[in-house]
């Protein structure tokens, strides 16, 4: 419990810093259906200063009379508003969803952009900071540049590093870090200019922001790895009560049973005959003999032929999915961590294992790289059915892409311009299938 307060407790220092003057409280509201928007962003422009909406979709902020507040949530257009006017509203604001629906027709490629691509700037990296465009990018030198682009690629913002890095990581909040061989950098838009805050540690990236997965509100979701990697734990911690609940175990089952049987009763025993340790009696061994596997010091050739358990957790609309790639099974669990159902996963050929998500329009992808091109297949995990694909073609080399807002956004090595990285925003035309 204490490590999980602990790690909870790092990533909302983090994400959130706060200070400022004057308190305001107000109601963020759906302008189609009425319904309070929760757990939405509210940032100071030009500040640090940031909040979010609660459970019943109020607001508790921090401000001054002549500040504007950016108002985003997934899935509905971002919100400018001086805090005047707010008052003047009745402190209720309403947010208009986006209606992005999905085009059953023959599959067209129509490419929208290619993102500065007459100008010598190397794309090395690039993640979605709201609906802006976040990237690392190289125009010569040593040294990077950040550059925060809006979503036709028009500049809003850069700023060149310091420290030497070409990855950025997005953590389970959302938030985006520059990631160096030893540090880790919380890059934040206040709306005015790009800042970064100070480094922290490069094993606080591994040991709290990996494990997050996904996140509901206060609710964080971790995966812990154990049994040297052929078990993932998912972990459920609550920050308002500091409530821990194990939701599920993934485990390879075929892997572990072949692990015990090469390392069981007979190996710690032969091992205390040799002087090895294992000090103890027999029953003790037994008692704790699954630590004690846990901990041995694996031979490399060994260490290879243990393929790692396979498995992640998402958030969809009101519920978490369990993609379970070793058991080849699905699970969906409520918001507060109960199993509410389990599927068989359905058959792909050629898939990666790992599903990607475009949060804006709640639509989830498989994606299968061929050569020459990338075919995409949406899947419905309310039904558990892959209902539509499409496909990418004439790009061998795709490092890097992002589903957002119904579009695809890719790295792409143009031959066009001395085969400089670039950013490209294509389209996405689907088919039924």
């Amino acid at each position: 419990m204490r490590v999980l307060r602990t790690i909870f407790a790092s990533l909302l220092f983090i994400a959130s810093p706060v200070f400022s003057q004057t308190n305001l409280t107000f109601l963020v509201k759906d302008k189609s259906t009425n319904q309070p928007v929760t757990f939405c962003a509210v940032i100071v422009q030009g500040l640090k200063a940031n909040s979010q909406s609660n459970d019943f979709g109020i607001v508790k902020i921090n401000v001054e009379q002549n500040d504007t507040l950016i108002i985003y949530q997934l899935g509905y257009q971002r919100l400018k508003l001086p805090v005047a006017e707010i008052a003047a509203s009745n402190y209720t604001v309403y947010l208009t969803p986006k209606n992005v629906l999905l085009d059953e027709v023959k599959v067209v490629y129509k490419r929208v952009d290619t993102f500065m691509a007459k100008n010598n700037t190397t794309f090395l990296d690039f993640e979605f900071y709201n609906d802006d465009i976040l990237a690392m990018t190289n125009k010569g030198g040593k040294k990077n540049t950040l550059v925060l682009l809006d979503i036709n690629g028009n500049q809003i913002a850069e700023k060149k590093l310091t420290v030497e890095s070409e990855d950025l990581f997005r953590d389970c909040f959302g938030n985006i870090h520059i990631l160096t061989t030893d540090s880790v950098y919380q890059v934040y838009y206040n709306y005015k200019e790009l800042v970064i805050f100070p480094a922290y540690h490069i094993n606080s990236y591994t040991s709290l922001l990996k494990p997050c997965e996904c996140h509901h509100g206060p609710k964080l979701i971790f995966r812990l790895t154990s049994y040297k990697s052929l078990k993932n734990n998912y972990v459920m911690f609550d920050s308002r009560n500091s409530d821990r609940t194990d939701i599920a175990c993934v485990a390879d089952s075929v892997a572990i049973k072949g692990f015990n049987l090469d390392f069981d009763i007979k190996y710690f025993l032969a091992a205390r005959r040799r002087g090895q340790g294992y000090l103890t009696s027999v029953d003790e061994i037994t008692k704790h003999i699954d630590q004690l596997r846990e901990e041995i010091d694996l031979p490399f050739e060994y260490q290879n032929l243990l393929r790692p358990v396979r498995s992640e957790m998402l958030k969809a609309d009101s519920s978490f999915i369990l993609m379970d790639y070793t058991n080849k099974a699905v699970h969906h669990f409520n918001l507060r961590g109960k199993k509410s159902g389990e599927f068989k996963m359905p058959e792909i050929q050629g898939w990666s294992e790992k599903l990607y998500a475009d949060s804006d329009t709640r639509k989830f992808y498989f994606v299968s790289p061929q050569q020459g091109k990338l075919k995409i297949i949406l899947y419905d995990p309310k039904t558990n059915k892959l209902t539509h694909s499409t496909e990418i073609t004439g790009f061998s080399y795709i490092p890097h892409f992002v589903f957002h807002d119904g579009e695809l956004f890719f790295l792409y090595r143009s031959t066009s311009n001395g085969f400089a990285r670039k950013i490209m925003r294509y389209k996405l035309n689907w088919s039924k299938m």
